[in-house]
């Protein structure tokens, strides 16, 4: 598996190891990683607009990268034991849809 596939793929497929699905995931622009930078940036801009609290970059933002760690730490590991994958996936992707729908409650629409 190069990185060639997993960035320039929209799909992760099902053939791929743990170690290609990591890396899909945190280098593709259809992976997780991409959709969690796009609404810290989205968050960034609103604290500096003044139209959210400056604590929404903690505890949604950019210094709220725990699950996003988890993942870059799982890239770089030879070999991905499957299990460890999919917690830091499912972290990943609860920790978007909290954001998403703490943005929707304060009145901003999110992004796809």
């Amino acid at each position: 598996m190069t990185i060639d596939y997993t960035t320039t793929d929209k799909q992760p497929s099902r053939y791929w190891s743990n170690k290609g699905l990591a890396l899909y995931h945190y280098f593709n622009d259809s992976g997780l990683h991409f959709k969690k930078k796009c609404l810290n940036s989205k968050i960034s801009y609103l604290v500096k607009a003044d139209k959210l609290p400056s604590g929404w970059i903690v505890a949604h933002g950019s210094l709220n990268s725990y699950a996003e760690d988890a993942l870059f730490e799982i890239t770089q590991m030879k070999r991905v034991n499957r299990r460890d994958l999919r917690i830091a996936l499912s972290m990943l992707q609860m920790e978007i849809d909290h954001t998403k729908e703490a943005l929707s409650k304060e009145g901003y629409p999110s992004i796809s």
